[in-house]
C-alpha cells in the first residue's frame, strides 16, 4: 500500500486490509496516534506535520526493503532447487561451493 492510501484510512479510522504488510501496519498506527494526539491538543499542528512526514518517509524506506527481501527470498529458493539438482547430476566443485553458499552450509563445520 502507498503511504497516502494508509493516511486516508488512518484519518477516517477505517481498518487496514488483511494483506497490509508490517510496515503498512506500523505507519497506520503512527498516523492514528498522531491524529488522536493532534485532536486532543497534545501536539501542535506543526509537530504533527513534521512527525507525519518522518513516518511517511520511513514507510517508503521500509516498504522498499520489504519488497527487496521478498524478491530476494523467492529467487534464493528457486536457485536452491536448481543447485540441489546440479549437485545430484555431477559433483562439480564450483556447483558444490555455490550450493553451500546459498544454503548456508559453507563453513558450518568450523562453527
Amino acid at each position: 500500500m502507498t503511504g497516502d492510501q494508509i493516511d486516508k484510512l488512518a484519518r477516517k479510522k477505517m481498518p487496514l486490509p488483511d494483506e497490509a504488510g508490517l510496515c503498512d501496519m506500523m505507519l497506520y498506527h503512527v498516523l492514528t496516534a498522531l491524529y488522536s494526539d493532534y485532536l486532543k491538543g497534545v501536539i501542535s499542528e506543526a509537530n504533527a506535520k513534521v512527525e507525519k512526514a518522518r513516518a511517511m518517509e520511513k514507510h517508503r524506506e521500509l516498504d522498499l526493503q520489504e519488497r527487496i527481501y521478498k524478491q530476494t527470498t523467492k529467487r534464493t529458493l528457486e536457485l536452491e532447487i536448481i543447485a540441489q539438482e546440479a549437485q545430484k547430476d555431477h559433483k562439480c566443485p564450483l556447483c558444490v561451493k555455490m550450493y553451500d553458499i546459498f544454503t548456508g552450509y559453507r563453513g558450518r563445520e568450523t562453527e
